[in-house]
C-alpha cells in the first residue's frame, strides 16, 4: 500500500485498531540540515587534479584514479579495447622479470579493483596510511605506462581472461540489449560500441595505441581519501606524478544527444511476458535538473504500478522506471510487462495519460477530498525528496563509497560543490516542477519498444565462433618473506570499540548502544531481535523474513488531528525503513539524515509498538506472489543443485539442505501465522537498540527511553537447536549437465570439522592460503576471471569451499590444480610456512583495518549482536591473528580439507564435465 494513498483516505482496512502513535516529548519542529563536503583540490602542471578527502574515523586510505575513457571511446570494430586495456595495465613491470604491478599493489594494499563503463575507466585500491606513498607510487608508474612492459605471453594470457569475464558475465539479455542500444541511440554511436566477444581479435598494437592517446595525466583525476593529511598528499602526488609537460585535456569524444519523435520498434527477447519499454531522453550525471526527472519517474512509476492491483487493469503484471545508457547521455525507460500481447497500446497509452495529472488534484478549492490529496502529495514529495538526498550524503559518509563519488563530480560537473548542490536541488525541487517534468513524458517525445517472448535462452552466437583459449603457463608473482617469521607472533594494532560506544540497559532489558559520530550527515537506527530462518517451523520457510518485510504502520482507523500532523511531519523527515534476517537474528533498519534523529528513532519505535499485518498489504503481497508464479518457468534446475551440494556438505535431515522457500509454500503463511511469530521473536528482553551516526546523545537518550522504555519486558522464545552436519563419507562427486552455459562452474567443498569461534584466526589464514594459491588458474594458465576460498555457513555449522567460473576447455586442469591445492595444503613444509607469512600479513591488515561512517559502525555493532561477542572482540581477532601458528593452521587444514568429507560438483557442457572427472578417476553420482 503506498503511502499516497493510505495517508489520504485513513480508510479502514481491515484488523482492530491499536492506538495512536506514542510520541514522547517530540515535537514537529524541524531542523535544518548542514552538510560541508570537504575536499581539497589543486591541479599539477601537467593538467593532472587531484582531491583530498580526509577522515579521521578509520585508519584506511582509498586511492581512487579516474581516466575519462571508456567503452564508449573504442573505436569502431574494436569493441572491448578499453575493458582489454583497464585489465593489461595491472601487468606492467618496472623490470623485466619483476613482479607486475598487480602484484606490488597485493602486497602493499588491503584490496584493489578496476572497473570499465562506456564513459569512465577507474583504478581503486584501499590500503593503510603507511603505504599510501608505495601506492601513489604504483598509480603513477601505471599512468607513464610504455607498451615495451607488456609481454607477448601476459598479453595473451589476459586477453583469455577477459574472454572468460565476458563469458561469466554473459546472460540471456545480451543480444537484446545490444538492439535496444542500437534503437535507442542509432547505429555507429558511441554508446553502442560495447559488444562482446571484439577483444579477441586485438593485440599489442591496439592497446600501444589506446594507452598513448589516453593515459596522460591532463586526461585523469586522482582522488585519495581517509586517514591522510592534504598537504602531505598533495606534496607527495605533485612529486611522483609531476612527468608530463602541461597540455590541454584530451578530451572525450562529444556524445550526440538521444532525441525520440514518437516512433515504434519490435524486438524478441528472453522475457517470460510481453514488455512494453518506453523511453525518453534523462539529463546527463550532475546535470541540473537529474534529481527532479529521478523523484518524477520514481513517482509516476509508483502510481502506475499500483494500477496493476486493481480490476480494471488485470493485463498489467508490473512497472518500473529506470535509467540505462552512459552517464552523458542517459536514456530514461518506463517498463511495463503485461500479461498478454493484446494489450501492447494499452500499455504506452496509460502512461500518456497519467504522467499529466499524476500529482494533480481535482476539485474546487473548498473541496475537502482535493485539499486532501494536495496535502497528501506535498508530503510524499518531502518524503522522496529526504530519501533522495539520504542516498546522496550517505555514499558520502562511507569510505569505499567516497572517491568514485568525488570522481564523478570531478569528470561530470563544472561547478565545485559536490553534494551541497544535490542537497539544495533536491530541497527546492517542489510538486509544480515535478508536474512539469511528468508533462513532458509526452507520445512525441519518446520511443515505444514492444518485445515479444522467446523464452529463457541465452544466444551464444558470439562465443560460438570465439577461438579456443591459449595454453598459458605463468607464474604468478608473491612477495619474497622470511620463512622465520612464520614462527613468532606479529604485533598487533587492535582498535576497541569500547571507546567509543555508550552502553545501557533499560529497564525492559533492552541494550542500547550509542556511538555517536558529529562527523556523518546521516543517522543508523538499528533494532536487533533475537529469532531467524534457523528458528523457522520446519512446514513454514520464509516465516521469519515475512513477518519481517510485511510489518507495516498502523493506517485503519482514523487519528486525532494532533497525531495526524506529526505522522506526517514524520513521514515527511525521509526516514528509510527496512529489514534484513539471517540465520539467528531479525533486524529492522531506519536510516535518515542527521539532522532529525530522534524522528528516525520514532518511525522505528512506532513500527515495532504499533505495526499491522494489514489486509491491503498482505493481499497485495500474496497478488505479486501469484504474479511471480504466473510469469517464471517451472524449471528449478538452479535449486536442484544447489540442495544436491548442500545436502552432500551437511546432511539431508540439515537446516542448510531444505529447499529455498518457493511460490506455493509462502502463500500457504497466513497473517495468524506472521502475528505469532512477531508476538514470540519481537521482545524487548534480550533485543539490542543500535544508534550510529551524527548525533547528540544528551538528545537521543530521553528519546530512547520515552519511546522504547514502555515496551513489555518479557523474553523472546529461546533458540532452535540445530543438528550438527551429518556428510555422508566421500568423497562425493556430482555432474551437473548444462549444455546451455558456455562456461563450467567448479566448487570443491569441504564440511568444516574445526571450530568457528576458537578457530577462526586459522580458518582465516587457511583460506587466505588457498586462495593465493588459487590465483594460478587465473593469472597463470588464464582459464578464469577468478577462483576463491571461503568458508560459508554459520550457526548450523559451516563448509570450506573453492568455487569458480573456469573456461570449458581448461575444466580437467582446473579441477585438477584445484584438488592438488587442497590435498597439498595438509603436508605443510617450506612453501606452506612462506605462504602462511603472507596470508597472515593480509589477514592482520584487514583485521586491523576500521571504516568510519554510521552504516560501517552499525554494521559493525549488529554482527556483534548477532554472534553474541561483545565490544572488545573488535580487537580480540587482531590478537588471535597476530598469535596465530603454522600448526595451529595445518591443524584445521587436517579436519577442513578431510577428502572423506568433500564434494565436488562441476556444473557445465555435459562432455566437459564427463571428461574432466574421468582425468581425476572419479565416478559421479
Amino acid at each position: 500500500m503506498r503511502l499516497g494513498f493510505v495517508l489520504a483516505v485513513l480508510c479502514a482496512c481491515g484488523g482492530s485498531w491499536v492506538g495512536p502513535p506514542r510520541f514522547g516529548n517530540l515535537e514537529p519542529v524541524a531542523h535544518p540540515f548542514t552538510f560541508a563536503p570537504d575536499v581539497v583540490q589543486a591541479t599539477l602542471g601537467n593538467g593532472l587534479r587531484v582531491a583530498v578527502v580526509p577522515d579521521a574515523r578509520t585508519n584506511l586510505v582509498t586511492v581512487d584514479v579516474r581516466y575519462l575513457v571508456g567503452a564508449g571511446d573504442d573505436p569502431t570494430g574494436s569493441d572491448g579495447l578499453a575493458h582489454f586495456a583497464e585489465h593489461l595495465l595491472f601487468e606492467t613491470r618496472a623490470t623485466s622479470g619483476g613482479p607486475t604491478l598487480a602484484g606490488e599493489l597485493g602486497a602493499v594494499s588491503l584490496e584493489y579493483n578496476a572497473w570499465t563503463s562506456l564513459d569512465e575507466l577507474h583504478f581503486t585500491t584501499t590500503t593503510t596510511a603507511a603505504q599510501l606513498d608505495a601506492v601513489l607510487a604504483l598509480e603513477a608508474r601505471r599512468m607513464s605506462t610504455r607498451c615495451a612492459e607488456f609481454d607477448d605471453d601476459v598479453i595473451a594470457r589476459e586477453r583469455d581472461v577477459v574472454l572468460a569475464e565476458e563469458d561469466w558475465r554473459a546472460d540471456s539479455f545480451d543480444a537484446l540489449r545490444a538492439d535496444l542500444f542500437t534503437t535507442l541511440y542509432g547505429a555507429g554511436h558511441r554508446y553502442t560500441h560495447a559488444g562482446r566477444g571484439g577483444v579477441a581479435g586485438l593485440g599489442r598494437q591496439a592497446v600501444c595505441a589506446f594507452i598513448a592517446a589516453h593515459l596522460r595525466p591532463a586526461s585523469a583525476v586522482v582522488v585519495v581519501g581517509g586517514a591522510v593529511d592534504p598537504a602531505a598528499v598533495q606534496a607527495s602526488v605533485a612529486r611522483l606524478f609531476a612527468a608530463g609537460a602541461a597540455a590541454e585535456p584530451a578530451l572525450q569524444a562529444p556524445v550526440p544527444a538521444v532525441s525520440f519523435r514518437g516512433t515504434t520498434s519490435r524486438h524478441r527477447g528472453p522475457v517470460r511476458n510481453p514488455q512494453v519499454l518506453i523511453a525518453f531522453p534523462h539529463p546527463a550525471w550532475g546535470a541540473t535538473g537529474r534529481h527532479a526527472a529521478d523523484l518524477a519517474a520514481s513517482l509516476l512509476a509508483d502510481q502506475l504500478d499500483e494500477l496493476a492491483d486493481d480490476g480494471d487493469h488485470a493485463w498489467l503484471l508490473g512497472v518500473n522506471a529506470s535509467v540505462g545508457g552512459g552517464e552523458r547521455a542517459p536514456v530514461l525507460t518506463f517498463g511495463f510487462e503485461l500479461a498478454d500481447r493484446d494489450h501492447e497500446g494499452e500499455a504506452a497509452a496509460l502512461l500518456f495519460a497519467t504522467a499529466p495529472t499524476a500529482l494533480s488534484t481535482h476539485g474546487d478549492d473548498d473541496d475537502d477530498d482535493a485539499r486532501s490529496a494536495g496535502i497528501d502529495i506535498e508530503r510524499l514529495i518531502a518524503s522522496a525528496r529526504g530519501a533522495a538526498a539520504l542516498r546522496v550524503v550517505a555514499n558520502w559518509d562511507e569510505v569505499d563509497a567516497r572517491g568514485p563519488l568525488v570522481a564523478d563530480y570531478l569528470q561530470y560537473t563544472k561547478h565545485g560543490y559536490f553534494a551541497l548542490r544535490d542537497i539544495s536541488e533536491l530541497e527546492s525541487t517542489s510538486s509544480g516542477e515535478l508536474r512539469g517534468v511528468m508533462r513532458g513524458f509526452r507520445r512525441d517525445r519518446a520511443h515505444v519498444a514492444i518485445v515479444e517472448p522467446i523464452g529463457d535462452v541465452i544466444d551464444d552466437a558470439a562465443l560460438s565462433v570465439r577461438p579456443a583459449l591459449g595454453q598459458h603457463a605463468l607464474v604468478p608473482w608473491r612477495a619474497p618473506v622470511d620463512v622465520a617469521e612464520a614462527r613468532r607472533p606479529l604485533r598487533a594494532h587492535p582498535r576497541s570499540l569500547a571507546a567509543s560506544v555508550t552502553s545501557r540497559q533499560l529497564d525492559n532489558g533492552l541494550i542500547v548502544e550509542l556511538a555517536p559520530d558529529p562527523a556523518s550527515p546521516v543517522v543508523d537506527i538499528r533494532l536487533v531481535f533475537p529469532g531467524g530462518s534457523l528458528d523457522e517451523p520446519a512446514d513454514q520457510p520464509g516465516l521469519a523474513e515475512l513477518a519481517a518485510r510485511l510489518l507495516g504502520h498502523d493506517y485503519s482507523h482514523p487519528y486525532q488531528l494532533r497525531d495526524y500532523d506529526r505522522i506526517l511531519f514524520g513521514f515527511e523527515r525521509g526516514t528509510q525503513l527496512g529489514a534484513v534476517t539471517d540465520e539467528r537474528t531479525t533486524t529492522f533498519i531506519a536510516r535518515g539524515l542527521a539532522h532529525d534523529p530522534t524522528w528516525h528513532i520514532w518511525r522505528l519505535a512506532w513500527l515495532i509498538d504499533k505495526g499491522v499485518y494489514a489486509r491491503s498489504r498482505f493481499d497485495a503481497y500474496r497478488t505479486e506472489l501469484r504474479r511471480v508464479q504466473a510469469r517464471l518457468a517451472d524449471d528449478d534446475a538452479d535449486e536442484a543443485r544447489s540442495l544436491r551440494l548442500t545436502r552432500g556438505l551437511f546432511g539431508d535431515g540439515h537446516p542448510y539442505a531444505r529447499p529455498t522457500p518457493g511460490t506455493a509454500s509462502l502463500l500457504k503463511i497466513s497473517r495468524a501465522a506472521l502475528e505469532r511469530w512477531r508476538r514470540a521473536h519481537y521482545r524487548m528482553r534480550g533485543a539490542r537498540l543500535i544508534v550510529s551516526g551524527g548525533f547528540d546523545p544528551t538528545t537521543v537518550w530521553p528519546a530512547v527511553t520515552e519511546l522504547f522504555g514502555p515496551f513489555a519486558g518479557d523474553l523472546a522464545a529461546p533458540a532452535s537447536t540445530i543438528p550438527a552436519p551429518a556428510s555422508v563419507e566421500g568423497p562425493t562427486w556430482l555432474a551437473e549437465p548444462d549444455d546451455d552455459r558456455s562456461q563450467t562452474h567448479i566448487v570443491v567443498g569441504f564440511t568444516s570439522g574445526s571450530d568457528e569461534s576458537t578457530d577462526r584466526a586459522a580458518r582465516a589464514v587457511l583460506a587466505a592460503i588457498i586462495e593465493d594459491r588459487l590465483r594460478i588458474i587465473r593469472e597463470g594458465m588464464g582459464l578464469s576471471y577468478g577462483v576463491s576460498a571461503q568458508y560459508r555457513g554459520g550457526a548450523g555449522g559451516s563448509a570450506l569451499m573453492l568455487s569458480g567460473d573456469v573456461a570449458a576447455e581448461g575444466t580437467e586442469v582446473a579441477l585438477e590444480r584445484m584438488l592438488a591445492i587442497s590435498a597439498q595444503l595438509r603436508a605443510g613444509g617450506e612453501e606452506f610456512e612462506r605462504d602462511f607469512v603472507r596470508a597472515r600479513r593480509r589477514v592482520l591488515a584487514a583485521a586491523e583495518s576500521y571504516s568510519g561512517g554510521a552504516r560501517a559502525v552499525a554494521w559493525t555493532l549488529t554482527r556483534l549482536a548477532a554472534t553474541g561477542r561483545d565490544l572488545d572482540d573488535a580487537a580480540a581477532f587482531p590478537e588471535e591473528v597476530a598469535a596465530v601458528t603454522p600448526a595451529a593452521v595445518l591443524a584445521v587444514a587436517a579436519t577442513d580439507l578431510d577428502a572423506r568429507r568433500r564434494v565436488v560438483q562441476l556444473t557445465g557442457p555435459s562432455a566437459v564435465i564427463a571428461r574432466a572427472f574421468a582425468a581425476v578417476g572419479a565416478t559421479p553420482r
